[in-house]
């Protein structure tokens, strides 16, 4: 039986005009988000040590009733903070590298797979992806869930953190943690909103006559410069591979500011929650799980703080008819106090009970039990009597087992913004446009367009890997020396010039600088169809193997005929090479007795041999 689109309660089945509705469905959504946001902003309060008021543009740098002079001067412990900075720089300090693996394919398709993967690294230059994902992972750990957007202005694909704060979705709806329907709650200049939709001029008597955002400095002085206007995007993802309800919409109070059709698969957001809910969407933070503790100790620390003010100053007990001069009572050296009656007495009083101070120390212990992070990590010490690199390789594989899941989610988010890159640019080159990026190709760059390395979505799989699996310690690079030297991957006198200065990355460098030549010749054959000589005074033997392998791989994934030929080229030069750079056989060395040539000077006699 067919549905009545009227009885769909959807504020998006009606095309034309959608703002009424979904500002009504974001009212009725205000309970819950109220509640969110309110958690949220204790969570903002406990990393931060701020007495901000709210989140939104008008409060977040307010503070409330109890002031800096209250709250300024009080003790902090902050653990929160400690562990969050802890574990974003455990985890996001990795950068991970989506790589696109062809699923069989000749020669051309893997090639296309290798620039796309070079095109995608060279977006995430671009945009600065990486230092904005460690911000997101960041955000993740404190509110639960980290986002970045990815979107297509003015004919290049951006890359922005997003604010956890603002992404709204029905928790009916997301309780299985995939919304059909999902809203961005944002504060943007009205002179940007003019500038992008000002020459409809219904439109700029809308955003003209949109209601602004007061915003308020701190302590009341005066309203802000900013002009500023809630706007409202809201994606509506298609009910079946059928249908043609997605829907994007950008509006504002009164009135709808852009609308199209969404074909999309997903949202344009890519989400790392710290660790997922059981239900629902929203995920869970290392605050959240923290909040506890902190509070408890929050309240110790005030404790005693108190009881130091109270109790840790001496006092100097006078009775009350003794004829003791107050004056008397200073601090200089020998001082005579007369006094008539009972001598006054000096007392120091316990000014908190042990165990408090225990108590204290067992939840902030307990405290890095629960994250999985240990106080040595926290304050950059490493474990005592742990000295080898081996050793300390082996702790921090340990201590990583606790964020294996964290890590995997870290990896995750960049092969879905790999994915938004490729079908962004998709988007742009299908509306008659080029996409260009410069893309790092070892120690140069490359130009890259879309057009040149677009993938049909079933011919590729894509996976992540970290980009560096060199240690980072001191003690670390100094251990992989010493088993390169043993395992004679190195040289001793390269190892003991690396003992100075362990910088491997510059010895791998020198030692694959045969390989990377060779590969750069025949990459240039099989890539570019363009033909170098080998160079004399190269590794021709390697040359030769590596051409070799290369031309069969190349035949197998039938590359063109005229490449091979250039391949097998390369091939016979080197052979050539190798066999007029072969030592001509010595000459028998003349003996002491043999005539010498005329004309020619006789040898010189050895020193201190008679006769000579």
């Amino acid at each position: 039986m067919a549905m009545d689109k009227k009885s769909i309660r959807n504020p998006w089945y009606k095309k034309a005009e959608p703002h009424d509705e979904v500002f009504s469905v974001l009212k009725s959504l205000d309970d819950t988000q109220s509640l969110r946001s309110a958690n949220n902003l204790r969570y903002a309060r406990l990393y931060g040590n701020l007495d901000i008021v709210g989140l939104s543009p008008t409060d977040y740098f307010r503070t409330g009733q109890m002031g800096p002079a209250i709250t300024g001067n009080r003790l902090t412990w902050n653990i929160i903070k400690s562990m969050v900075d802890t574990v974003t720089s455990k985890i996001a300090k990795n950068k991970p590298r989506p790589v696109f693996l062809t699923q069989g394919g000749d020669w051309e398709l893997q090639e296309k797979a290798k620039k796309l993967s070079r095109f995608v690294q060279g977006v995430f230059y671009e945009t600065k992806a990486y230092d904005k994902g460690a911000t997101s992972f960041r955000n993740g750990a404190v509110f639960g869930d980290g986002f970045l957007k990815a979107y297509v202005d003015d004919g290049r694909i951006k890359i922005e953190q997003v604010i956890s704060e603002e992404i709204i979705v029905d928790a009916a709806e997301a309780i299985y943690g995939k919304p059909q329907s999902m809203f961005q709650r944002k504060s943007v200049d009205r002179a940007v909103l003019l500038s992008l939709f000002g020459d409809d001029e219904k439109k700029r008597a809308a955003i003209e006559a949109a209601e602004n955002i007061a915003v308020r400095y701190a302590g009341g002085t005066g309203e802000a410069c900013a002009d500023l206007v809630r706007v409202i995007e809201g994606w509506h993802l298609r009910s079946g591979p059928k249908a043609k309800d997605g829907r994007h919409c950008i509006m504002i109070q009164g009135a709808t500011l852009f609308e199209e059709d969404y074909t999309r698969k997903r949202f344009p957001f890519v989400r790392l929650p710290w660790t997922p809910p059981i239900v629902g969407y929203y995920g869970i933070s290392l605050a959240e799980e923290l909040l506890g503790i902190q509070l408890e100790i929050n309240k110790l620390l005030r404790q005693i703080q108190l009881s130091h003010h109270l109790l840790a100053v001496p006092k100097v007990f006078i009775e009350a008819n003794s004829q003791v001069v107050s004056a008397h009572m200073n601090n200089e050296v020998g001082a005579i106090i007369k006094y008539r009656g009972t001598p006054p007495t000096v007392h120091s009083f316990q000014t908190v009970h042990p165990e408090i101070y225990q108590h204290l120390e067992r939840l902030y212990n307990r405290a890095y039990e629960i994250a999985g992070i240990s106080m040595l990590s926290a304050s950059a010490k490493k474990p005592a009597g742990l000295d080898s690199g081996r050793a300390l390789r082996e702790f921090s594989e340990i201590e990583s087992e606790r964020f294996a899941i964290t890590q995997q989610r870290w990896e995750e988010m960049y092969v879905e913004l790999a994915d938004h890159v490729v079908e962004l640019g998709g988007e742009i080159t299908k509306s008659g446009g080029d996409y260009n990026v410069m893309c790092p190709n070892k120690r140069v760059t490359e130009s890259i367009n879309f057009k040149d390395v677009c993938l049909a979505d079933s011919s590729y799989i894509l996976q992540c890997f970290p980009t560096n699996f060199l240690p980072e310690t001191p003690a670390g690079k100094l251990q992989s020396i010493q088993e390169l030297i043993n395992s004679g991957m190195i040289s001793r006198e390269m190892g003991l010039s690396l003992l100075d200065f362990p910088d491997l990355e510059g010895a791998m460098d020198l030692m694959n600088a045969a390989y990377d030549d060779a590969m750069l010749h025949i990459s240039c054959i099989l890539s570019e169809g363009e033909y170098e000589s080998p160079d004399p005074f190269g590794n021709l033997q390697l040359m030769k193997t590596l051409g070799q392998a290369a031309y069969l791989k190349a035949k197998k994934d039938k590359v063109p005929e005229q490449r091979l030929e250039l391949l097998r080229r390369f091939i016979l030069e080197c052979v050539r090479l190798q066999a007029s750079a072969a030592p001509q056989q010595a000459a028998p060395v003349p003996s002491q007795t043999a005539p010498v040539p005329q004309g020619s000077m006789a040898p010189l006699a050895p020193a201190g041999v008679p006769g000579a």
